[in-house]
């Protein structure tokens, strides 16, 4: 359910790429690395860490921190981009979080 809302909010910002009942989710943002971390930033509840399956929600650029010692062909090869980032679901109201993901998503529009 909430990829399918997330889908809908987006309005093809970002490609969602998840498995049914998934809590962390990773896509691919249009605009690459610059939109990548404009939304990043623009997110308030979900925290720039890099802890998955927490009780709170997090946010990662994998490009730029827990797998910046890559090289871009090793990047590549694990299906990361400048433009990918990756969401934790945590157990915060899902009004909220679906709210903070829409700022991030206008933030790039």
């Amino acid at each position: 359910m909430l990829e399918r809302r997330i889908a809908a909010l987006e309005g093809g910002a970002a490609a969602l790429a998840v498995a049914s009942g998934a809590s962390i989710f990773t896509f691919e943002i249009a605009g690459g690395q610059d939109a990548a971390w404009k939304f990043i930033d623009n997110l308030k509840i979900f925290s720039l860490l890099a802890n998955v399956a927490d009780v709170k929600s997090l946010v990662i650029h994998p490009a730029t921190t827990t797998h910046s010692q890559l090289s871009e062909a090793e990047l590549a090869d694990q299906g990361i981009t400048p433009s990918t980032i990756r969401l934790s679901i945590g157990t915060e109201h899902i009004d909220d979080i679906i709210a903070d993901l829409t700022r991030g998503f206008a933030a790039i529009q």
